[in-house]
């Protein structure tokens, strides 16, 4: 039984652990918690003050730390809910409804990164690219994360500014060459530029990290196009992508 916490915890990932998949760990702690029962009855009855409280102080501060660091305390339920409701406008394709509510949720005292991120993106997906790129620009202080800085490029070729799309995404791509979205933009970009050869090596790219990004197929079939190459083959990866997910994340060149 001493045994099996650590073995646990250090084969799945700490968020599973922490999180939905803690479930199995429960019987085993269930016997940790009793036995600590039984330790802190006998000190009590005993009267070892010292004993118990060394007992009940761990145990308190386990308590008190596991229901502070839920979502629901980190941040207020309103913020929560618009979040959430954000989310799911974003999926429906509800832009502006989406904006809405995560400009609801960022009002608040206490705000998620995810409610900013979420907020710009609905605000690039409306065009309107100068309330989005402050927004975006302060989520990617200090580094930012993957979602931020595909949405910064994003913007870029939304506006049409590829030159510096591509100027910042080599930085970008410099600091993290794994992430798929970014390169996706630098892609989008390199096209809009007329670079069919560098995009399709971009789209080639977001594949091999990727193999299910469905635009990153479809744009890649479009480069082969414009180069007057045979893109048969890579027209039906797209086509089968696009029938196993549904949803195609393309652009309009």
């Amino acid at each position: 039984l001493f045994a099996f916490v650590p073995i646990y915890a250090l084969g799945v990932i700490a968020f599973f652990v922490c999180s939905r998949f803690r479930l199995p760990v429960w019987p085993v702690m269930a016997v940790f918690a009793a036995q600590g029962g039984v330790f802190f009855w006998r000190a009590v009855r005993t009267r070892d003050h010292l004993a118990a409280t060394k007992i009940l102080l761990p145990a308190l501060g386990i308590w008190a730390l596991s229901i502070m660091i839920t979502p629901s305390n980190l941040f207020t339920s309103e913020s929560v809910w618009e979040m959430q409701l954000g989310d799911a406008a974003m999926a429906a394709g509800h832009h502006a409804r989406a904006a809405e509510h995560y400009a609801r949720a960022t009002a608040q005292k206490r705000v998620s990164p995810h409610a900013r991120l979420g907020l710009a993106q609905a605000l690039v997906a409306l065009k309107q690219l100068d309330r989005a790129q402050p927004i975006l620009d302060g989520l990617l202080e200090g580094g930012g994360f993957p979602e931020a800085r595909e949405a910064r490029l994003r913007l870029e070729v939304s506006a049409g500014r590829y030159s510096h799309a591509l100027d910042l995404g080599a930085d970008y791509a410099r600091a993290f060459p794994q992430e798929p979205g970014a390169l996706f933009q630098l892609g989008r970009a390199s096209y809009g530029l007329k670079d069919f050869l560098g995009a399709r090596d971009r789209f080639q790219r977001v594949l091999e990290l990727d193999p299910r990004h469905g635009g990153a197929a479809f744009s890649r079939a479009r480069c082969l196009d414009a180069l007057k190459v045979d893109s048969l083959a890579a027209w039906v990866l797209a086509a089968d992508l696009y029938d196993s997910l549904r949803s195609v994340d393309s652009f309009a060149p």
